[in-house]
């Protein structure tokens, strides 16, 4: 199964889900729970939270099918845009990386870099 998809579905799952889930349910459970009218002076910024997730909810699925029309969003075996190595400006995949030692040499390097510059607590007494 192809992962480099995985966006669309995280886009869908934020859309459809975070955003009622923080937004949109909350003030319409306290505006059920309470005993006052609903456009009372107390619930408007209540109504205004779950306008506000409605919209962005609309908003964001209306965005998610656009990038799904547009077909741009799966890479298909390409390499990510973020799977650049940076320390010599080629790009490279999870295999050669896998094999590159001198990617690994540079976590070592600036480990013993740090420590041999460290000061000592009592060294600036």
């Amino acid at each position: 199964m192809a992962t480099d998809c995985v966006e669309v579905v995280l886009q869908l799952n934020g859309v459809l889900a975070a955003i009622p889930l923080a937004f949109i349910f909350p003030p319409l459970c306290v505006l059920k729970l309470q005993q006052e009218p609903i456009l009372s002076p107390r619930s408007i910024p209540k109504l205004f939270v779950a306008i506000f997730g409605i919209i962005s909810a609309i908003i964001g699925l209306v965005m998610t099918i656009l990038r799904i029309a547009e077909g741009s969003t799966c890479s298909h075996g390409n390499p990510l845009s973020y799977c650049n190595d940076y320390t010599n400006g080629t790009q490279s995949n999870f295999s050669s990386m896998s094999n590159n030692s001198s990617i690994y040499s540079n976590y070592s390097t600036r480990g013993s870099l740090y420590n041999s510059t460290r000061l000592s607590p009592l060294s600036s007494l």
